[in-house]
């Protein structure tokens, strides 16, 4: 986090301000939507008020990352811009694609390991009940 700021402060065309803000819209949006709907733990969660701050959140973060792309395309070329942004994006897409092919057949063996234990056990239990 730190590394982060100072890297901010750094660089005069971004906004403190502006990225405290996104900061906490990314951490709004990724709790709201992406963690408490897989857990009960906060039942009440679900309401108008909260659901539409996330929509705004959301909303806010796209915009500003959209803005700071414009800004940066100012200094070079189209194909410059192209070019950095697959330098920056691609090889997080191919470890995520490298990684999504190599927990599904784990994720695949694990499950058939675990049936094939759960259904001997079973039958070790049926044999000791009859």
């Amino acid at each position: 986090m730190l590394v982060y700021i100072m890297a901010i402060m750094n660089d005069m065309q971004r906004n403190l301000g502006v990225d405290l803000f996104k900061f906490f819209a990314v951490f709004w949006v990724v709790g709201y939507w992406h963690i408490f709907n897989y857990v009960d733990f906060f039942p009440s969660y679900k309401n108008i008020v909260t659901n539409n701050l996330t929509r705004i959140a959301l909303g806010f973060f796209v915009f500003v990352s959209g803005l700071y792309c414009g800004n940066s395309l100012q200094d070079r070329s189209h194909f410059q811009f192209i070019i950095d942004r697959l330098i920056h994006l691609y090889p997080l897409y191919l470890l995520a694609i490298f990684l999504f092919f190599l927990g599904v057949p784990i994720i695949i063996i694990l499950t058939w390991y675990i049936q094939s234990y759960y259904d001997r056990a079973l039958v070790r239990i049926k044999r000791i009940i009859s």
